[in-house]
């Protein structure tokens, strides 16, 4: 799978603002079309950090925007981190708070007659680009649910958002359910509407399925646990006697262990779950 990585160009832009002491850059952000999301470069003065007096913009996921003087004082009046808008406007965060930031110079209109004015469609690509911000939390049975930032998701699982650092990598697993970017998930069908990544789904429950475990009986009945530990906590044994079972050495309690991998697989509407003819085929070797 591949991944569409933020793409920073380090050199000054042309419209830098100057004053009779020292050069200020703001930190300027502009959108190309090189990913099937949005791919975002930025020009920046890295040695300059007076930035934060730039006027600036914050921009939600429904259009909506509030002009600020300067990153501080849209920090303050929205309980997020001055670095965070900066790290925004740099290309190097997808948003902060829940919400985009744009330098205003990028999203403003300069009339003849002096006035100034929104350009709508440059906020509707913040908003796009914000949108393909989110996470999904994915679970082994192909199920999942989208989240506006890591920091939701990382409630809804009771870690912390840090715990979601490497997710730009690709897939994260964390616990018993895979973690995604959304740009990484998401495709636009042809008709506009948002779509999923099949195979990236599936590749998402099959990594689930090695930590999944089956306990599977004689007659054919069987017991699912989310992880060897769950398994070793409930049956009483050590984790590492449940990977001897895994590996074939020996049975646990009469039971014949396998990983979920070894014996689930996709129905017709894509779900995970257990192939009966695996299982037909654990019970054979019982036989054995």
């Amino acid at each position: 799978m591949k991944i569409y990585s933020v793409s920073i160009n380090k050199q000054l832009s042309n419209n830098a603002q100057h004053d009779n002491s020292k050069e200020k850059t703001c930190f300027f952000s502009s959108f190309g079309n090189s990913s099937p999301a949005l791919d975002i470069s930025a020009v920046y003065n890295l040695s300059f950090m007076g930035a934060k007096g730039c006027p600036v913009y914050a921009i939600s996921a429904d259009g909506n925007y509030q002009k600020f003087n300067s990153q501080k004082e849209a920090a303050d009046a929205l309980g997020v981190y001055t670095s965070a808008i900066s790290a925004c406007l740099a290309g190097r965060h997808y948003s902060t708070g829940g919400m985009s930031f744009a330098r205003a110079k990028d999203v403003e209109i300069k009339n003849e007659n002096g006035t100034t004015e929104i350009d709508d469609e440059k906020i509707k690509e913040y908003v796009k680009y914000l949108n393909y911000a989110g996470v999904y939390l994915i679970s082994q049975d192909g199920s999942y649910k989208k989240y506006n930032s890591q920091t939701e998701a990382a409630e809804e699982l009771g870690v912390l958002p840090s715990s979601f650092s490497k997710c730009s990598k690709g897939i994260l697993k964390i616990g018993n359910v895979c973690a995604i970017k959304a740009f990484d998930f998401e495709v636009e069908n042809k008709d506009g509407t948002t779509g999923i990544k099949k195979d990236v789904l599936e590749k998402c429950t099959e990594e689930l399925g090695y930590t999944t475990v089956y306990f599977i009986k004689q007659d054919g009945s069987y017991k699912k646990y989310n992880s060897q530990t769950e398994a070793a906590a409930q049956i009483g044994v050590s984790a590492s006697a449940i990977s001897n079972a895994i590996s074939g050495k020996y049975k646990i309690k009469g039971m014949i262990v396998k990983r979920g991998c070894d014996i689930e697989s996709l129905d017709e509407n894509g779900r995970v779950c257990p192939d009966e003819d695996k299982i037909k085929e654990v019970m054979r070797t019982f036989k054995n």
